[in-house]
């Protein structure tokens, strides 16, 4: 789950978007996600964010971003078998 300050920013201003943020958190799509509120689909209609919810959401695009390398770095540690890609029998 995320534990940050920002997301309670965004979700204090834009429920619907926390909601989302909260929903996708541990999967890839939630750069998609931010990515997507970033343009403008509806015909230049929309206002844009305020400066401090442009800023926490870029944040916890980031943050999901070094998390998810974090975990695929651990799950390829985790299933290397044993002896290959570090010294081997020494320990």
């Amino acid at each position: 789950m995320i534990q940050d300050a920002g997301l309670e920013l965004v979700a204090s201003r834009f429920p619907h978007l926390g909601k989302g943020l909260r929903l996708l958190w541990g999967h890839p799509e939630v750069v998609t996600y931010v990515d997507k509120l970033f343009l403008d689909t509806r015909g230049a209609t929309r206002r844009g964010f305020p400066p401090d919810v442009m800023q926490a959401l870029v944040e916890i695009r980031a943050l999901h971003q070094t998390i998810a390398r974090g975990e695929s770095v651990a799950a390829q540690a985790a299933t290397t078998p044993r002896g290959h890609g570090g010294r081997r029998g020494r320990w």
